[in-house]
């Protein structure tokens, strides 16, 4: 059985590759636990369903923030820290009120987005649809706001 010869290139080379390792393994637990990544939606569309997936998971209002924009962020901030807790409860809630959600049509102009999603009410089964904002900032599309009404 040959044994492995260590020459002065192999050393460093494997070296750096388990420290690549090690450092990416111990990144991996840090950005789930925090929840505060979230990727680069492509289009108003993805930014919206990636936010609303985002939302039905959090724990805390922080892990949704990455789907917001500045402005969503910012009201988000100014609510009494107390509170978020019971506001998130009940955002959800009124999330999860609406089922089946897709985008029917996305307007792009500019930096800004508008789309038509619909969805069917849990209680009345009854369609219902909304429009939604969302900004492109920083070349990353965000949540700005939705008002759900009936169909």
């Amino acid at each position: 059985m040959a044994v492995p010869v260590e020459t002065p290139m192999t050393l460093p080379v494997r070296l750096v590759r388990r420290l690549v390792t090690v450092l990416a393994l111990l990144a991996l637990p840090t950005a789930w636990i925090s929840g505060q990544t979230a990727p680069a939606p492509k289009t108003p569309s993805e930014a919206y369903t990636g936010y609303r997936a985002a939302l039905l998971k959090a724990k805390t209002l922080d892990q949704v923030k990455p789907w917001l924009s500045k402005e969503a962020a910012a009201q988000m901030d100014s609510m009494p820290a107390d509170q978020r807790g019971m506001i998130l409860g009940m955002i959800q809630e009124m999330s999860t009120a609406i089922t089946n959600v897709k985008v029917t049509k996305e307007t792009i102009t500019g930096d800004k987005a508008v789309l038509e999603v619909q969805g069917t009410d849990t209680g009345d089964k009854s369609t219902k649809k909304a429009m939604v904002d969302v900004a492109r900032e920083g070349g990353v599309w965000k949540f700005v706001k939705e008002s759900w009404g009936s169909s």
